[in-house]
């Protein structure tokens, strides 16, 4: 925060209408990403049914759309 606040220009972008925008975070190799299921929960994935891994992709959705509150965009239906 301090560096971007000492030179905000040095993380800005100008899009194609003119806007200010910020440029994405870069992530580092030793950036790590905290996953919501350990090594072990993982591994037993691997042995479960097609029906399990649906309605755990399902589940997970619903908690997304849970978590944003219902303020999701579906895709449109090819009819």
């Amino acid at each position: 925060m301090e560096k971007w606040e000492k030179d905000p220009q040095q993380s800005t972008v100008i899009d194609d209408q003119g806007q200010t925008v910020l440029k994405p975070a870069k992530m580092s190799d030793d950036d790590q990403v905290k996953l919501t299921i350990s090594k072990r929960g993982l591994s037993r994935g691997f042995s479960k049914s097609v029906e399990d891994a649906g309605r755990w992709l399902v589940e997970s959705l619903f908690r997304l759309i849970k978590i944003k509150k219902g303020k999701v965009k579906f895709s449109k239906e090819d009819e």
